[in-house]
């Protein structure tokens, strides 16, 4: 399976072997800025300038939003195993999370950012 989205809010998902266009997937309310399978499962982790990370199957079914999110997100990422997911945004703040999505783990910021207390 082959997965690709942009700026019009959508995922798409293909058939990597014959290119052919298996389902649009919607539901993000701006444009999706990173996406990643989980390990070897139809599992997609996104995240998305609608301040959301979300993950999703190849069939377009939400398995989890992330919650607590206060602004645009740039990108989002999960280990192999799927047992730690991390994503960042406009905040210069890294959030990493268990698998569930409910506990943080840690918070990291950006050297640059510091100084300036965030809440989260």
């Amino acid at each position: 399976m082959l997965a690709s989205a942009g700026a019009e809010g959508t995922l798409v998902t293909r058939d990597m072997i014959i290119g052919e266009r298996k389902r649009k997937i919607e539901g993000w309310a701006k444009e999706v800025t990173s996406l990643q399978f989980i390990g070897a499962t139809n599992q997609i982790i996104t995240s998305a300038g609608d301040n959301r990370v979300r993950i999703v199957n190849d069939e377009g079914n939400e398995i989890r939003n992330l919650p607590d999110l206060p602004d645009y997100m740039q990108a989002a990422v999960s280990t192999p195993n799927g047992t730690t997911l991390v994503a960042g945004g406009e905040d210069s703040l890294l959030r990493i999370w268990d698998s569930t999505g409910k506990r943080w783990l840690r918070l990291v910021r950006s050297k640059a950012h510091a100084g300036k207390n965030r809440r989260v």
